[in-house]
C-alpha cells in the first residue's frame, strides 16, 4: 500500500507542483514512512525538500526537524532547522534556533550548539527562549573550555559559561 500511496504523492507533485497539497504531501509521505519504520526512505523523501528548499516554507522545515528529532535522526533535523532559522515569522525562527542548538548538543558538537543561540540573542535580546538558551550556552561554553588546550582561552570560555548560567538563574 505504501507503493500505491507513493504513486499518488508523485502524481500530485507532478501535476500540481506548486499547490499546498503537493508541498504538504512531501512531508506527509516522509512522516508516514517514519511511522512505518522506514527511516532511510523517509530521509530520502525529506531530501526532496532540501533539494528544492524555495518551494517550502521555513515552518514546514521546522516541522520536519521536529519529526526527525523524534526519530533520533539528528543530522537531518539539523539540516531542517538550519532552513527554518531563516523564517520571517519570529516564533518559527526563534524556536528553530533553539531546536538547532539542542540537536547539536545531542551530537556533542558544542561550538555548533553555541552558534544558533548566539545568533538568536544577537537578533532578539528579549526572546522568550532566554532561559533555555542561556543554559545551552553555559553548557556549550563549559564543554568547549574543557577541550581548550590554551589556558587563557579555557579561562575565557569558563567565564562565559558562568556568565550565562548566572543569567539564566536571574531570569
Amino acid at each position: 500500500k505504501t507503493d500505491e500511496a507513493s504513486k499518488v504523492y508523485e502524481q500530485l507533485k507532478r501535476d500540481f507542483p506548486e499547490s499546498d497539497e503537493a508541498k504538504n504531501a512531501v512531508y506527509a509521505r516522509g512522516s508516514t514512512l517514519l511511522q512505518l519504520g522506514r527511516t532511510d526512505d523517509a530521509i530520502k523523501v525529506f531530501d526532496e525538500m532540501f533539494g528544492n528548499a524555495k518551494a517550502f516554507t521555513p515552518a514546514q522545515f521546522y516541522i520536519v526537524g521536529k519529526t526527525m528529532v523524534e526519530s533520533k535522526q539528528y543530522p537531518t533535523a539539523i539540516r531542517a532547522f538550519e532552513q527554518a532559522t531563516a523564517a520571517e515569522d519570529r516564533g518559527v525562527s526563534e524556536a528553530a534556533h533553539v531546536e538547532l542548538a539542542k540537536a547539536h548538543v545531542v551530537m556533542t558538537n558544542w561550538p555548533a550548539a553555541a552558534k544558533p543561540i548566539e545568533e538568536l540573542f544577537a537578533k532578539h535580546t528579549n526572546t522568550g527562549f532566554m532561559v533555555e538558551g542561556s543554559f545551552i550556552l553555559s553548557r556549550a561554553y563549559a564543554e568547549i573550555a574543557q577541550r581548550e588546550a590554551e589556558a587563557m582561552q579555557r579561562d575565557l570560555r569558563f567565564r562565559d559559561a558562568i556568565k550565562w548560567a548566572n543569567k539564566a538563574r536571574r531570569l
